[in-house]
């Protein structure tokens, strides 16, 4: 098969490699969309130690089924699929109890760290544990699938947010996350959101998909702005979505007491 190989930083070599060949509770997904993470692009840079070449990255995908192995029974080939890019164990105790980023044996596709490799999706085909593989309805593109870990990451913030009916949320920084997050809150009832981030083209793209106000913080100072926009209470909910010390501080000063 074809695949686009990590071969040392700041290079990759799209060559021929060997097709990956199942187990007998394996599943061979052609892949068909692979979304490019962050994680992806700070690996390429080989600063960040989790991306030893060589190895192919790609982690946010989705495909058709190719072939099974004989132990499965739950896709067959031809089934239009998403899967988990944590490839766990379903053995352990961790595993018995739902605790499957906890896996004593657990495995990350695309990553490769000392005593642990999996290659990823950047590639014609990869192999998965058929208990990671999901099928996908009809009216999901395969491109809409590849974007369902980042969305989940969205979702999870806003739940454990809590963000109800009503609640003014602020959202520091637009990426991709961010403005899933700022989406999921909506999707939660959120009365009005407020986005923070330092590229205009990126609050043009919260504005496109639900926020009420943004806010460059090159510009005007992010805290006095919220509480002047919530008569100086704060926001009920904030999500810091960057990384940074400094936008976590931001993030506590603009929050309502409580909050």
């Amino acid at each position: 098969m074809k695949a686009l190989v990590y071969t040392e930083p700041f290079r990759f070599s799209y060559t021929d490699f060997p097709d990956p060949e199942p187990g007998p509770r394996d599943v061979i997904v052609r892949v068909q969309a692979c979304g490019i993470c962050g994680s992806d692009v700070h690996g390429y840079t080989g600063s960040t130690g989790r991306r030893l070449p060589p190895l192919i990255m790609g982690h946010e995908a989705a495909g058709i089924v190719e072939s099974v192995g004989q132990e499965v029974s739950t896709v067959e080939p031809g089934e239009r699929v998403c899967f988990d890019s944590t490839v766990y164990c379903n053995q352990c105790p961790a595993c018995w109890n739902g605790n499957h980023n906890r896996c004593e044996h657990r495995q990350v596709l695309g990553v490769s760290i000392p005593g642990m490799k999996r290659h990823g999706a950047f590639a014609e085909r990869v192999v998965l544990p058929f208990w990671t593989v999901i099928p996908m309805p009809e009216d999901l593109s395969f491109v809409q699938a590849a974007l369902l870990e980042p969305v989940s990451i969205g979702l999870h913030a806003a739940g454990q947010g809590e963000v109800t009916p009503g609640d003014t949320v602020l959202v520091i920084g637009a990426g991709p996350i961010g403005l899933f997050t700022l989406q999921a809150a909506r999707l939660r009832g959120a009365g009005r959101v407020i986005v923070s981030d330092p590229s205009e083209h990126r609050l043009e793209l919260a504005r496109q998909v639900g926020a009420d106000e943004t806010v460059n913080p090159k510009q005007v100072d992010l805290e006095r702005f919220v509480h002047d926009q919530t008569g100086g209470r704060g926001v009920d909910v904030s999500f810091e979505v960057v990384g940074f010390a400094e936008t976590l501080r931001q993030a506590v000063a603009a929050t309502r007491i409580g909050g």
